[in-house]
């Protein structure tokens, strides 16, 4: 065996090895980091047909907004499981990874761009928080520790006001809207767009459209 060739497999296997090696799910190039304060980050996850995501290592507390109809595959890293599914928009849901983190990849394998919106909670000092909103046209998904979870709609020419909270809030846009639709005077117009308010702060959703508009409101621990 001549040393060339001993240097090459070398270099094969670290190459092996560098594509296979997993990283955290900050930094994996298909997950963009478009918010982050003390409390939360926001990546932006966009994976195009017929793209995979490097492994990758979920830890933090998170909740998962799904933004469109895409068909997917993944890999589990430890356990080279491989398993399909239908990610279906408007899928909304929480994962703790309080034991164990989840390593893996995925793919794309449809037509249309997977877009996810994944909110990793950061806030480790969770305290008790005000009753559930009251309003009949949201409804909660889900309580756990680091947050409270809540699908919301606003009809057609329409105002919630939620009064003030004493814990911050995100508010993210669920559907498009052609007409105007604010959250504390921010304008929205696409799904996905969100608002951050501070603790102590008024909040009140206003549609002067013609469409109603879906969101989800995350109260945060």
């Amino acid at each position: 065996m001549t040393k060339a060739f001993f240097k090459s497999g070398i270099f094969l296997f670290f190459i092996i090895r560098i594509c296979y090696a997993q990283v955290p799910v900050g930094i994996e190039p298909r997950h963009h980091k478009i918010f982050q304060n003390a409390y939360i980050r926001i990546l932006d996850v966009r994976i195009v047909p017929g793209d995979t995501t490097l492994f990758h290592t979920h830890e933090k507390p998170s909740v998962f907004i799904v933004l469109n109809n895409a068909k997917t595959g993944a890999e589990l890293f430890s356990e080279g499981e491989i398993s399909d599914a239908t990610v279906t928009n408007g899928n909304i849901w929480f994962e703790g990874f309080y034991y164990d983190p989840l390593i893996h990849r995925i793919w794309n394998i449809d037509t249309t761009e997977f877009h996810v919106l994944e909110i990793e909670l950061l806030n480790k000092t969770y305290k008790e928080i005000d009753a559930s909103l009251p309003q009949k046209s949201i409804r909660m998904l889900f309580n756990e520790k680091p947050v409270r979870g809540f699908s919301g709609l606003l009809s057609a020419r329409s105002t919630i006001n939620l009064g003030v909270k004493k814990y911050p809030l995100l508010v993210i846009a669920l559907n498009d809207f052609s007409d105007g639709v604010t959250v504390n005077d921010k304008l929205f117009k696409e799904k996905g767009k969100f608002l951050f308010i501070p603790e102590g702060r008024k909040i009140t959703l206003v549609n002067k459209g013609t469409v109603a508009a879906q969101f989800v409101i995350l109260e945060l621990k």
